[in-house]
Parts: C-alpha cells; sequence; structure tokens
C-alpha cells in the first residue's frame, strides 16, 4: 500500500511563476520576465494528477522553487520513503541536474530531476504531462500562442539507502518547481493523504 504527502513548500519558494493579468510584468518565470495565468488554478487547492495529489501554493516569496542549492527538509511519516514526485517545469530548454537526499553531512542517495520545457508538447525525458494552461504572460500581456505545459518528474528512492531527513537541489535556474508530494510504502491504518 502507499500513501502520499503533499508538502508545504512556501518558505523555499524564491520566483513568481504565476501572474494575474492585471500584474503581468511581475512573472520571473524566464528571463524576459514571462509567467503563467493565475486565472488558470486555485492556490491552496489539492489537484490530482496521474492519481498523485499537488497543491499549488504562493507566498510573499512567490509560488516556486528556482533552484539554486536549496536543502529542503523532508519530514518524517510512518513509511518508507519510495518515491518523490515533483511537479514543475524547464524554462530556456529541456534540462536536467542532480538532486542529493541527504542526512546533515552524510550523502545517501543521488538521482536525476528532469524537466521538459514549459513550451515543448512532448516529454523530453520520463517526465509526464500534469497539465496544460491556455496562454502565457508577457509584460506585455495575455499571449494566446503559447500555451505552456507542466510536468511531473518522479524521482525513486531505494529504501536500502536509509531515512533522508532532506534533499538538496544543485544550482540550475531553468528549473522550477512548483510543488512536490512524496509517496510512502505501507500505509497506515486509515491513512490516504497527508497533507501539510
Amino acid at each position: 500500500m502507499r500513501f502520499f504527502h503533499a508538502m508545504d513548500l512556501r518558505p523555499y519558494f524564491n520566483n513568481r511563476g504565476f501572474t494575474y493579468e492585471s500584474r503581468c510584468g511581475e512573472g520571473r518565470l524566464t528571463m524576459g520576465s514571462s509567467s503563467f495565468p493565475a486565472e488558470s488554478i486555485r492556490f491552496g487547492r489539492m489537484y490530482r494528477f496521474g492519481g498523485i495529489p499537488f497543491r499549488y501554493q504562493t507566498s510573499e516569496g512567490g509560488d516556486n522553487i528556482e533552484t539554486s542549492g536549496q536543502t529542503v527538509a523532508l519530514p518524517w511519516m510512518p513509511g518508507a520513503l519510495d518515491c518523490v514526485h515533483a511537479l514543475g517545469v524547464s524554462a530556456n530548454g529541456d534540462s536536467f541536474d542532480r538532486v542529493s537526499f541527504v542526512a546533515g553531512d552524510r550523502l545517501l542517495h543521488t538521482a536525476r530531476l528532469a524537466l521538459t520545457d514549459f513550451v515543448s508538447d512532448r516529454p523530453a525525458f520520463g517526465d509526464r504531462l500534469a497539465m496544460t494552461l491556455p496562454c502565457m504572460h508577457m509584460v506585455s500581456g495575455r499571449y494566446a500562442h503559447v500555451r505552456p505545459n507542466l510536468w511531473i518528474c518522479s524521482i525513486p528512492y531505494p529504501g536500502e539507502a536509509g531515512a533522508a531527513p532532506a534533499l538538496v537541489f544543485e544550482d540550475n535556474p531553468s528549473m522550477h518547481i512548483f510543488a512536490m508530494t512524496l509517496e510512502y510504502r505501507r500505509r497506515p491504518n486509515g491513512l490516504r493523504t497527508v497533507y501539510s
């Protein structure tokens, strides 16, 4: 059996990838300040893509992690971590980089985080399409000629590596993580989905 934990990434947000049409110029997803239409989602609501729950969130710092070497704490849960599901995009071309699972200074496991560019209509790696948005927001306003895609990258974690209290992203400003959900094995009695 498996269960999911939809993480609260707000303390790690450092980039604004969604904007409302009235505030298009505040986007920072690309070097040209483009962004996704916030009208197309509901922050705080749980979405389910491919059976995996994800939650879009927003904070003063933004609505996504632009990977720049952050260490993200992984909560302890009653079960063995089986997979990390990252909902995100790459900007400025398809991109991949390393993600490290650590316990203090000890490296437990390394894996690959790979995300397709949001303008692509086919996955470049093993990532999967989560959703397609109706348009882009540019500094000049709504741009309907591009329908951006958001992707899911699933990163397996080997149980024999031991419990991982944290993961570390590499410094790659092209990669943006909007939501992250942990998948565990051995579901406790009655526990299906946990939200933090």
